[in-house]
């Protein structure tokens, strides 16, 4: 029967009337009764960028912004939707962590502290870093002897704390790690630090580290890469190597690679390593001696100093950083 202009308002036909409608209404699930996978991988469409995040730590309070992203709340307006429910937000913050990289920037070991105060940082599952082709011979000794100022600096530094160090931006912004940040090479060996795991058992290494590269004789035969194995072992570090994964990049003299938790299987109640001293150095000193011996009397720099932006990329200010026994001109860092 035509009825006319009348419409149904359930299926939008004109030929019979809306009590009068067969047609059964589509039902759309709500989302909390689809099934927890499901759950989990719609977490992980909306959370995940297309690109490792940069975090960089906010000028006052203890929050951090995306330096890869224009916007300054862009990781914010992203996090929204763990803000929806206390089910919600238990379920998708941990997809955030696992779906993201993060780049080893100036401000990463302070976010990975601040992480670990809030009992998150087991969340990280891929961190992102590079390694540079270094030209020099005694490249491995030279970082090894700032890896022992460092150590040492970090050491006082936490004695003196009442309270975890990621507890606020002032403490965060003390830690020498932050002022070491702006250092490529020293702040890429001071972040590899908090993602090794205890290896037992051994005189020789503290804790292990697990990378994927391509070829595990690429890197501790090549010329420029192989400084890198002998730093972890002044480190006291046991490099292990996944094989047969190619790196993130090989450009401008700089190598990237991105560690995962899947290699690693990092136990987070644990730390990797405790510095151990001999006649006010530590054992990381000793090392760089032994595989240098002339180490005392070569020359070193007087300091480092690098530029800082705030927050929202304007300038900030120098970090100046001393050197331990350092005599010649200041090294500047672009």
């Amino acid at each position: 029967m035509n009825i006319g202009t009348e419409t149904c308002y359930k299926c939008r036909s004109n030929d019979h009337i809306t009590r009068n409608c067969m047609v059964q209404v589509h039902r759309f699930f709500k989302f909390m009764e689809l099934a927890p996978e499901l759950r989990e991988r719609i977490y992980e469409y909306a959370l995940s960028t297309d690109h490792p995040i940069s975090p960089h730590l906010c000028d006052s309070s203890v929050k951090f912004h995306d330096d890869s992203q224009r916007a300054h709340n862009a990781i914010d307006q992203l996090l929204g939707i763990t803000k929806v429910s206390k089910q919600i937000r238990a379920e998708s913050l941990p997809m955030f962590y696992s779906a993201n990289a993060f780049n080893v920037g100036k401000d990463t070991t302070s976010y990975f502290d601040r992480l670990e105060h809030l009992g998150r940082f087991h969340m990280v599952r891929h961190v992102r870093f590079e390694i540079y082709m270094e030209k020099q011979d005694n490249a491995a000794v030279r970082l090894l002897r700032r890896m022992n100022q460092y150590i040492k600096e970090e050491d006082r530094y936490i004695k003196t704390l009442l309270w975890p160090v990621g507890a606020s931006n002032a403490m965060l912004t003390r830690h020498p790690q932050y002022t070491n940040g702006g250092l490529p090479d020293l702040n890429t060996l001071i972040t590899l630090r908090k993602l090794t795991s205890v290896f037992p058992n051994s005189a020789t290494y503290s804790s292990k580290l697990v990378i994927p590269v391509p070829n595990a004789e690429r890197v501790t035969s090549h010329d420029r890469l192989k400084w890198f194995p002998v730093v972890m072992y002044g480190l006291g570090i046991s490099l292990h190597y996944v094989e047969n994964v190619p790196f993130d990049y090989n450009e401008n003299g700089r190598v990237g690679m991105t560690w995962h938790q899947k290699y690693q299987k990092k136990d987070f109640t644990e730390s990797g390593g405790v510095a151990k001293y001999v006649d006010g150095q530590t054992e990381v000193y000793k090392r760089a001696l032994e595989l240098c011996p002339q180490l005392e009397s070569q020359p070193r720099a007087k300091g480092s100093c690098y530029p800082r932006s705030n927050c929202r990329g304007m300038y900030k200010g120098w970090c100046d950083i001393p050197t331990e026994g350092g005599w010649v001109e200041e090294l500047k860092i672009d």
